[in-house]
Parts: structure tokens; sequence; C-alpha cells
């Protein structure tokens, strides 16, 4: 009953859930001098989707954006988060950060459970974004673009 409650998928603003995974990691942020810049399509970021486990896949991501940037000097630490509209009613989440990326050899193995490349850590988390993704039926990853979210434009608030 209690997961039952958890599952149901609503309709919720990506913005808004990025804004409280934010929050969440504001200590973080601060405590790594992260810039964080936001560019948000408000009005077009309604979505159909379980809002405890979108949280979850954003605050994974950014958690994993800002361990990537631990090497980068200290001014140069930028976090850029934006949403936006593509092709077939598709809501984008982009995350970009300024660390040092992924190297060619790990980008098949970066969503499998227990691979990293970190000194410490499990490896579980981008495993944990890929696996509730992989069951929000109208949810991807896009390869080069972010998070892709389809939304039902008859569910959207006008």
């Amino acid at each position: 009953m209690f997961k039952d409650a958890i599952d149901k998928p609503a309709l919720i603003s990506i913005d808004n859930v990025v804004g409280q995974v934010l929050r969440l990691l504001q200590h973080d942020l601060r405590a790594n001098e992260v810039i964080v810049m936001t560019e948000f399509e408000v009005e077009e970021s309604f979505v159909n989707a379980d809002p405890v486990q979108l949280q979850q896949v954003i605050l994974n991501l950014l958690k994993n954006a800002i361990e990537a940037m631990a090497s980068t000097l200290r001014d140069g630490r930028r976090l850029n988060i934006g949403t936006r509209v593509v092709r077939n009613g598709t809501v984008l989440l982009s995350i970009q950060d300024t660390g040092t990326g992924v190297a060619p050899q790990n980008e098949d193995r970066i969503f499998d459970p227990f691979f990293t490349t970190k000194p410490e850590g499990m490896g579980l988390g981008l495993a944990i974004c890929r696996t509730i993704i992989g069951g929000m039926r109208a949810a991807s990853f896009l390869p080069n673009q972010g998070l892709g979210v389809r939304r039902s434009r008859s569910h959207c608030p006008s």
C-alpha cells in the first residue's frame, strides 16, 4: 500500500523539482564553491511523472556533477541546468558541468552498477538513475543532450 502511494505519476514541473533538489544540495554547492545557472521554460516544463523518482534522478545527477568538478579550479566550477521543449512534446532537462567529462573508454559503462572512477563511492548513483528512467515509460536519456521526459499536452496547465 505504501509503495502504491509513492509510485503514482502526477503532473509536476521539472523546474520545481530541480529547485527542490538545489535547495537540498545548497550546502554541498556552497562548500564546493559551485556557481549554478538555471534557464527554464517555466510554462512548458510540466510532465506526468513520479515526483519522488524524478527527484532522486535529478539529485543523483547533480551530486555526480558536483563531484565531477572536484579537480576543477574553484573559480571555474559552473553547473548549468535548463529545461526546454524539444520535438514530440519532450521536455529536455540539461545538466552541464565544468568537470573533466567522461573518458571515451568509460562512456558505455557509466550507467553500469558498481562502475566508478572515483576513489570512494559504490558506483550506484547513475545506475539507479538508469533503472528509474527505464521504469518511466515516457523518459529516456538522450545522448549528449540530457534527460528527456515526454509529456501529454492535454494534461498541461494553460
